[in-house]
């Protein structure tokens, strides 16, 4: 529980649980002074909770010894009078409406420090504040995990469009290789032909050559048939 909400809500709402505004004063969260704490601790506040932190001390015991008197925590209210043991009430197992806390304490309406009906309208009030408390951390909790599921997806988004966009990459670099090859293959052919037509045309003109040698020799026949 919101231990400073508390304690306004303690601070606004305790003081009409008194039958008099005098004699003993409570003090509030975050303004207990450590050495009452440890006496209310020692004494009568027995907590359940190791957790748990002291919001108003009201002490009633003769000369402030904290023997005995009323505590609220951030998760329960204790109580203990001059003779009595000391009693608990969590927060958590109040009915509202229905419970009764001078019952529960064993205070007698003919008491001489507390109005039960207000210590009854005051638990209500910590129980809704509490209720509301817990629905709140609900609907943080469902919205949290809505978001981490919402990062996740889109991670998974992102992710999945990076391996597209390699696998494109991919795609065209291999494109680009087919295409370097069948350049290649193009070149290799037109350097075939280049090399081909170059033979043929040695070819040719060797022919051409020894036709003229030939003629030359029948010329020198025909000039000289001896």
């Amino acid at each position: 529980m919101d231990k400073l909400k508390l304690s306004d809500l303690l601070a606004a709402k305790f003081q009409e649980c008194l039958k008099s505004g005098e004699g003993f004063k409570p003090v509030y969260y975050p303004h207990i002074p450590d050495a009452k704490i440890s006496k209310a601790e020692k004494n009568f506040v027995k907590y359940k909770d190791n957790n748990e932190t002291m919001i108003m001390l009201y002490d009633t015991s003769l000369f402030e010894r904290g023997k005995n008197g009323m505590a609220f925590t951030d998760k329960a209210v204790y109580f203990k009078d001059m003779i009595g043991d000391s009693r608990v009430c969590r927060y958590s197992d109040w009915r509202r409406d229905k419970d009764d806390l001078g019952k529960i304490f064993e205070i007698s309406e003919g008491n001489a420090f507390f109005l039960i009906p207000f210590l009854n309208n005051l638990m209500n009030e910590i129980s809704i504040m509490l209720e509301y408390e817990v629905e709140t951390e609900g609907e943080t909790s469902v919205e949290t995990e809505a978001e981490a599921v919402t990062e996740e997806l889109k991670g998974a988004l992102e992710e999945s469009e990076e391996k597209s966009k390699e696998e494109d990459s991919d795609d065209d670099d291999e494109e680009d290789d087919s295409n370097e090859e069948e350049s290649d293959d193009e070149e290799s052919d037109d350097e075939a032909k280049d090399k081909s037509g170059k033979r043929k045309k040695g070819g040719s003109g060797s022919s051409l050559e020894a036709l003229l040698g030939v003629a030359d020799i029948l010329m020198d026949v025909f000039e000289d048939p001896t």
